[in-house]
């Protein structure tokens, strides 16, 4: 999935010299509502019998988000932000990079937000979903490449259900919980060439990406049988205790088509 748009929307300079702008980024994770007959359909031609397949599927759909909006102002994002309705997000701000002939001089290092996502549960409320710590995987990084005339910039982020949850999908699929994850890769040029966006992000759930906090792709979530498969099977020793992999470890949910942005140079 490949988005192409024209730089002029998000640098300010017009030469290669000279003060630039990095654009704005946010990434949202949400669950889409969908049609709990269709889900039942297909959870029950895969992995679950049909009864078991219909309550999966119920329940899902009632945590489910509501559509963030096509775009944002510093005022929304924080009622956005506050709201909790979301499956996670990342946020890049956009700073200053000064140039001179193509070369970067110097550049500032954004102060990020992150959420790693909440999940409304009945009785419970929101609560917060719990992040991947078995490996060095989450984190920000700012740097230059070795010619010195692209800033790079990487955004990662895991996470899956709470415990609570995980208890609540073991009990009706016999699966675990699969980790969800944001992967971002820019690499953003200042010699008159193209710059880069990279995203690569879990099948399910939707995820959106704003530039400059208007949105500019959306990918839907999609295949919730491999999702679920994918947390692996745990066994149920009664009065729920499963054999539940330990916090902040267990399996990656599969990937979703990876979404590019290409940011065309000014002329």
């Amino acid at each position: 999935m490949t988005t192409s748009f024209n730089s002029a929307e998000i640098v300010k300079a017009s030469t290669l010299s000279g003060v630039f702008r990095t654009p704005d980024i946010k990434i949202v994770q949400y669950i889409e509502d969908f049609s709990v007959l269709s889900c039942t359909q297909e959870l029950s031609k895969t992995i679950l019998d049909p009864i078991n397949a219909a309550i999966a599927c119920a329940a899902l759909n009632a945590s489910a988000n509501h559509k963030p909006a096509d775009s944002f102002s510093d005022s929304s994002w924080n009622v956005f932000k506050n709201s909790k309705d979301y499956r996670g997000f990342s946020h890049i701000p956009s700073v200053e990079v000064n140039c001179n002939n193509g070369l970067i001089v110097s550049y500032a290092i954004p102060t990020i937000e992150f959420s790693y996502g909440y999940t409304n549960i009945a009785i419970f409320g929101y609560e917060a979903s719990e992040p991947y710590t078995a490996s060095e995987f989450n984190g920000f990084n700012v740097t230059t490449n070795s010619q010195n005339d692209a800033l790079v910039v990487q955004e990662q982020r895991a996470a899956r259900l709470s415990r609570t949850a995980r208890i609540g999908q073991a009990t009706i699929t016999a699966y675990d919980v699969p980790f969800i994850y944001i992967k971002l890769n820019g690499n953003f040029k200042f010699d008159g060439s193209s710059s880069v966006i990279n995203i690569d992000s879990a099948t399910f759930p939707t995820i959106r990406v704003y530039i400059n906090n208007e949105l500019r792709v959306s990918r839907p979530q999609a295949n919730l049988a491999n999702f679920i498969k994918s947390g692996g099977k745990v066994k149920n020793f009664g009065l729920g205790a499963f054999d539940l992999s330990a916090p902040g470890e267990g399996n990656w949910a599969p990937a979703g088509e990876p979404i590019q942005l290409i940011i065309l140079p000014l002329k």
